[in-house]
């Protein structure tokens, strides 16, 4: 994996899912049609902690804060609300959902990348899941801190 930033100019937004459905989503992920879409946004501090060494991973992600499921998966949708992932500035890392061991591996090597590179990032940490090509991709984002002239 790499790391990137990402300007996002618009918003990425998927019909709502219930934060329990999580698991259901991650199984279907790697047998989803194409244009599957899944998104997931959790508190850095409910599953990282940090030390003298830099973050890591508490558990693997479970009940995230807010999730949602393309409207291709509508037997997971929660109502006509959504989870969208606003435009803006960010730190990214990409790999393939068959290439992982785990969800809490693609956060904490991106959690501890941008430690090592001394990024400044702020918010809810983002998972995006995407299926394109006959893959799915996995995508950790967290936003940039403002810079400060």
């Amino acid at each position: 994996m790499n790391l990137y930033t990402l300007n996002l100019h618009k918003a990425i937004s998927v019909p709502a899912a219930r934060a329990d459905t999580w698991p259901k989503l991650l199984q279907h992920a790697e047998q989803a049609a194409e244009g599957f879409e899944a998104l997931a946004a959790w508190s850095p501090e409910t599953i990282l902690s940090t030390g003298d060494d830099g973050p890591k991973c508490l558990k693997e992600p479970d009940q995230p804060i807010i999730c949602g499921v393309t409207a291709t998966e509508e037997s997971l949708t929660e109502n006509s609300d959504s989870c969208t992932l606003p435009a803006g500035r960010y730190m990214f890392s990409q790999t393939s959902f068959t290439e992982t061991e785990s969800l809490s591996d693609c956060i904490e090597w991106f959690a501890r990348e941008c430690w090592w590179q001394q990024t400044a990032t702020e918010g809810k940490i983002w998972l995006r899941l995407l299926r394109e090509d006959g893959k799915t991709a996995i995508q950790v984002l967290q936003s940039c801190k403002p810079e400060t002239p």
